[in-house]
């Protein structure tokens, strides 16, 4: 609760005279027409009529009156009811923007009166943090093409944004085809700030992103798919299929929108460097010998 005063100075002595409450200071509304309250009260009795007009920044609407139609922005206090706290409605609006830990606005507050003690232009603010509902963008690639046996490739998974302090998501993978994981290939991930891997080569296997202390994680991870080198003939290779697990709207924590998945990674083979080809061209033959 902010107790906004004008003050006047007596023989050096500052003394409350024109109080003006907000409470609470703070609130928290959904950007999707979330809404929250706050009231204001005057703490002491004016001589005439006393208006508080409210300014909104970007990102919220306020109203004061939800009786009347649309929304308004003024409160009326009088001599009699300066001391009923009055309730003003504030209610968050829609962006297309995946805005991290939300966005902050204020709603600035101003009294006017013929009371000279209730003429003030600044009467205090109240935060509101508006949460975002914007999914975290996330997408899996790589280039197109075969890998053969002792070789690698990489492929990413990459956010739409750096995560901030107290927002993480982890991002599961899921591994497909003929090939087995951890036998016929191997998976590892490059360091990169705020990720970490889990159960890349056998289990469920997820990229985990965790907004730091200070600034924003790294926006991509880089993972190499090495296939292994064995001693089995396999004439049509073997296939890995790599693609993102199940994202939502619940995804993450403190992500608002939770995080949506875009795979750009197509299915390929491991091809196989065992075995010998025995073609007619390289097999000699004698006349009457088959």
């Amino acid at each position: 609760m902010r107790d906004n005063s004008l003050q006047l100075q007596v023989k050096g002595t500052a003394i409350v005279t024109a109080p003006v409450t907000l409470a609470p200071e703070t609130l928290s509304v959904a950007e999707d027409g979330g809404t929250g309250t706050y009231t204001v009260v005057l703490d002491t009795q004016p001589t005439d009529g006393v208006t508080v007009t409210l300014t909104a920044g970007t990102g919220v609407t306020v109203d004061t009156d939800s009786v009347s139609t649309g929304n308004q922005n003024t409160l009326m206090f009088t001599t009699s009811n300066w001391n009923t706290a009055q309730t003003v409605t504030v209610t968050g609006v829609n962006d297309a923007v995946d805005n991290p830990g939300g966005r902050s606005v204020s709603i600035g507050h101003a009294a006017s009166s013929t009371d000279s003690n209730y003429v003030i232009a600044d009467a205090g603010s109240v935060t509101v943090t508006v949460t975002d509902d914007e999914a975290t963008a996330v997408t899996l690639a790589g280039a197109a093409g075969d890998v053969t046996e002792g070789s690698s490739k990489t492929f990413t998974v990459t956010l739409g944004r750096g995560l901030v302090s107290g927002e993480s998501l982890a991002v599961p993978l899921s591994f497909g085809g003929t090939a087995t994981r951890g036998t016929d290939y191997t998976v590892t991930g490059a360091a990169a700030t705020g990720v970490t891997y889990q159960n890349l080569d056998s289990g469920s296997a997820t990229v985990t992103f965790t907004g730091p202390d200070s600034g924003a994680t790294a926006t991509t991870a880089t993972l190499t798919l090495s296939a292994t080198t064995d001693s089995v003939t396999e004439s049509s290779g073997e296939t890995v299929d790599i693609s993102l697990g199940t994202l939502s709207a619940n995804s993450g924590t403190g992500l608002g929108g939770g995080a949506s998945g875009t795979d750009n990674l197509a299915e390929f083979s491991i091809t196989d460097t065992d075995g010998v080809t025995i073609s007619e061209s390289t097999l000699p033959l004698t006349e009457g010998h088959a």
